[in-house]
C-alpha cells in the first residue's frame, strides 16, 4: 500500500471513529504495522536497486575492455 493510502486511512479514522474506541486503537495498531512494512519494503527495494546498479556498472566495465 502506498503512503498516500495510509495517510488517507488515518484521516478517515480521525474523522469517523470516537476517540475512546477500541476499534480506533486496533486500526491505529494496524496502520502503524502497515507503515513499518512499507518502510521495510522501500528499504529492501533501495538495497536491491543499489546492488543492481553496481552489477550493471561492473558489466559496463567488462564490455569496455
Amino acid at each position: 500500500m502506498k503512503s498516500e493510502h495510509l495517510q488517507e486511512k488515518r484521516e478517515i479514522m480521525e474523522k469517523h471513529l470516537p476517540q475512546d474506541s477500541a476499534l480506533r486503537d486496533f486500526m491505529q495498531e494496524v496502520a502503524a504495522e502497515e507503515e513499518r512494512e512499507l518502510a521495510e519494503f522501500k528499504r529492501e527495494q533501495e538495497i536491491e536497486k543499489a546492488r543492481r546498479m553496481e552489477e550493471l556498472a561492473k558489466e559496463e566495465q567488462a564490455l569496455k575492455r
